[in-house]
């Protein structure tokens, strides 16, 4: 399927959960920028109610299995800021969220004073403190997020992302043979003593843009790959 058939499915799923949620035919959608995975985003707009994000999977989704839903409970309980889920569409594949806005983090920043700022930054490296101490319901809670890890093969696998996808694609680098050989040396290396450390909790991709502003407060969102990683 390529991306024009993708959108045209997306576009029909969201307009058959309209339909399922009895909204007018002058309910709007907007198709939001996506992330890195084959998920489509899209904000609802109802004429007269609140506004919402559907989450748009490839395919039908089982609540019980989805990471999202699991991360997003125990982030909730461990008092990290998260959208609220308002309902989910198994056989749409849609999980209907809460609309945070669009101030990022990253935004917010380059418009903020240095007050402002340094309130952002402190917040934010206070919830990697508050996801990492969660690592103590690692015994009390079932929950995929501490049932995977960024062992050996899975820092090698994002240490090679890095260069495939930011060098190369992003930058349009060539990466001769003999550099790539340096690096995979390097790189198993700092995969394995990476592996070794003692591990807590981590988001996996905290960044700017993974937080947004809304309230005064940063959320956080794209948690659904959170795992065990290096104590660092």
């Amino acid at each position: 399927m390529n991306s024009s058939q993708e959108l045209a499915e997306t576009e029909d799923r969201v307009a058959r959960w309209i339909k399922q949620a009895n909204f007018s035919s002058e309910t709007k959608v907007e198709f939001l920028a996506g992330d890195a995975s084959d998920r489509r985003f899209a904000r609802v707009i109802p004429p007269k109610s609140r506004t919402s994000i559907l989450v748009v999977h490839n395919n039908s989704i089982d609540p019980t299995q989805l990471p999202m839903l699991q991360v997003t409970e125990l982030f909730r309980k461990l008092s990290v800021n998260v959208p609220t889920i308002h309902s989910i569409a198994p056989e749409l594949g849609i999980v209907v969220l809460e609309d945070l806005g669009d101030t990022t983090l990253e935004s917010a920043v380059s418009k903020g004073n240095k007050e402002q700022r340094t309130s952002y930054y402190q917040e934010a490296v206070n919830i990697i403190g508050t996801i990492q101490r969660g690592s103590r319901q690692s015994s009390k809670t079932e929950n995929i997020a501490f049932s995977v890890a960024f062992d050996f093969d899975k820092l090698l696998s994002e240490l090679n992302f890095f260069v495939r996808h930011f060098l190369v694609n992003h930058l349009g680098c060539r990466v001769p043979r003999k550099t790539q050989e340096h690096l995979d040396t390097e790189f198993k290396k700092l995969a394995s003593e990476m592996s070794q450390e003692p591990r807590v909790l981590c988001h996996r991709d905290f960044h700017s843009r993974n937080l947004m502003v809304h309230k005064n407060r940063l959320y956080v969102i794209d948690l659904q790959d959170a795992r065990m990683g290096p104590d660092t």
